[in-house]
Formats: C-alpha cells, structure tokens, sequence
C-alpha cells in the first residue's frame, strides 16, 4: 500500500525543466594546462579582429587618458579612477558577445556600467599602483645615491651590476603588476557579472590566479614583449594590445571559473 502512495506522489511531482538549468556560481576554480594560455591568446585576437575599428575605438580612450595623465596636475587621479570602469565596460561587451545567440560578431559598448563598487575598485587600485610605483622610486632612488657615493668616493661601480640590478627589482615589479592586473580583471567580472561582493570576489580571484600561477608566468614574458612592440610607435600600439588583452582575460576567466 505504501508502494502505491509514493507510485501516487511521484506522479503528482511537477515534471523537471528542460533542458536542466546549470549549476548555480560558486566562485569555484579549476587548475588548467599551460597549452590554455595560447588559447585565451588566439580568442582574444580572434574576438578584436571581427570589429577592429569599434575595439579601436575604446583602445584609444585608453591612450588619450594615459597620455593625458601627467598634463593634468591635480586631476591626475582622473584616469586611474576611469580606468576600472572603462575596462569593465570592455569585459562586458566581451561578455555580451560571448552570450549573444544570434551570431553577431559586433560588441556592443553601451550602457556603460558605473556600479559604485567598480569605482571603488578603480579608486583602490588606482592608489595600489600609486603605492607600487612610488616604492620602486624610492628604491632606485636610494640605490643610484648608493652607486654615486661610492663613485665619489672612489669605489668604481659596473655599469653591467647596475643593469643586473635594475633588472633583478624590475622584473618582480613586472610579475607583481602582471598579477594585480589579473587579478583585479578576475574581480570586476566576478562583482559585475555575478554581483560578489567585493572581498570574496577577490578572494576568489587571488585563489585562481595561484591555482594557474604556472600559466600566467608563462604569460608574463610574452606580454612583456607585446608591451615592448606596442610602445615603440610612439605607444600607439596600445590602442590595439589593451582590447585584445581584455578579451584575452575575459577567455581565461571563462575557462577557469566553473559554472560560468
């Protein structure tokens, strides 16, 4: 009788939704392979190429806000603070292309999203960088102040150590920016596009980026060398490296987080 009675109710059960919904976002993240790295690089290439010119477009913001920094004295925060906001603005048209079913290959830039907790984002790692920036000062600074006094007072200095040196603190500083900026990229997609809040958006983050630490030093001498070539005509090269490095990062954190 109690065999009939479940045999009813599982009959009055409303039947499951088809296709099954997806597993709700945890935040979760997966180890990858470095052969992923090449991936993400040919997506984000691929994704600039279909619409050059309105990805362009948004690069050369960038490159007019960068060049216009050091004009603006006491507004000199100002592109920092935009700078966050712009590059979401980028990741989500990366997003909405990625989602788009009807196979247009157009990013849409606008609404441009002004959530508070991107600005803060913006103002936070506005003053990172600002911090970052100002100790590898200081070090340099107390280090050629070294190197002259010994030279007055006799002490010849290598011009190879000195280049040895600078080296040895540049590259950290390069690794230790590369990371920030992945990171951060990782926070906004998390607090924007799942609405984290911001520290456990960036707990998260940090937890990725050490689970794929192998690949992203892989990443750090090519981006190096894009850096390089996109710096030595006159830095206009940027207008294209920023927006394919964006949908580079939007790649890596579709591969990565799971249940995205």
């Amino acid at each position: 009788m109690g065999h009939f009675t479940a045999c009813a109710d599982t009959a009055n059960m409303p039947p499951l939704p088809f296709p099954l919904p997806p597993a709700a976002f945890t935040s979760a993240s997966r180890r990858v392979e470095i052969a992923h790295l090449f991936d993400w690089l040919t997506q984000g290439w691929a994704v600039f190429s279909a619409a050059p010119l309105l990805w362009m477009g948004m690069g050369s913001v960038y490159f007019f806000g960068l060049l216009l920094a050091p004009f603006l004295r006491y507004w000199a925060l100002l592109p920092g603070l935009l700078l966050v906001p712009l590059t979401t603005n980028l990741l989500l048209a990366c997003d909405r292309l990625a989602r788009d079913e009807s196979g247009r290959e157009r990013p849409d830039f606008f609404p441009l999203r002004l959530d508070w907790r991107v600005c803060l984002l913006g103002l936070q790692g506005t003053f990172a960088l600002m911090l970052v920036g100002g100790c590898l000062w200081l070090t340099f600074a107390f280090l050629f102040a070294g190197f002259e006094q010994q030279s007055l007072n006799g002490v010849g200095v290598s011009a190879f150590g000195v280049l040895i040196l600078f080296a040895s603190l540049l590259l950290p500083a390069f690794l230790l920016a590369q990371a920030f900026c992945i990171i951060l990229n990782f926070v906004l997609l998390l607090v924007v596009l799942h609405g984290m809040p911001i520290l456990p958006a960036f707990v998260a983050s940090v937890a990725a980026y050490l689970k794929n630490w192998r690949v992203f030093a892989l990443f750090a001498p090519q981006l190096a060398v894009l850096l390089f070539f996109a710096i030595l005509p006159a830095g206009l090269g940027l207008v294209v490296l920023i927006p394919v490095l964006c949908a580079t990062l939007y790649a890596a954190y579709r591969d990565i987080f799971v249940g995205v």
